[in-house]
């Protein structure tokens, strides 16, 4: 496997915990991303904060990954939250739709067009047409 989770609790908040990936988060890695992350959330971490800064990549699999546990998180009347995410698995998460997983505190934002390649400055949550090629990006 690519991917390495640790992770540390609060004692002020046992309802919470840290969570650092490292490496890749590919296919073959879900499974097991998924299988550690349910432990926590079941064992009664439903606020989760996702330290990215040893994430080197994630491909749609991780990204699908995540989506499952939001929903579970918010059955459970839970939260995540990222931190140190890279540039490029941000303009991920926002061109392929989820740029509503990123903290509003990350806004304005620059982005990259995948269409082509122009950098663009998002000031939130919304849909953008890329003025160079007229490309529709949802943050």
């Amino acid at each position: 496997m690519s991917l390495e989770i640790t992770h540390q609790t609060f004692a002020d908040r046992p309802d919470a915990a840290e969570i650092d990936l490292t490496g890749t988060m590919e296919i073959a890695d879900v499974e097991f991303f998924q299988s550690q992350i349910m432990d926590f959330i079941n064992d009664g971490h439903v606020h989760l904060i996702f330290d990215c800064a040893a994430l080197e990549s994630m491909d749609s699999m991780g990204l699908g990954s995540m989506a499952y546990i939001r929903k579970t998180l918010d059955v459970k009347g839970g939260d995540m939250k990222f931190q140190n995410l890279s540039d490029s698995i941000k303009n991920m998460f926002i061109n392929l739709g989820f740029g509503d997983f990123l903290d509003e505190s990350a806004f304005p934002m620059a982005v990259v067009c995948l269409q082509c390649g122009r950098k663009l400055k998002c000031p939130g949550h919304g849909r953008f047409r890329c003025p160079e090629c007229k490309n529709i990006l949802v943050i």
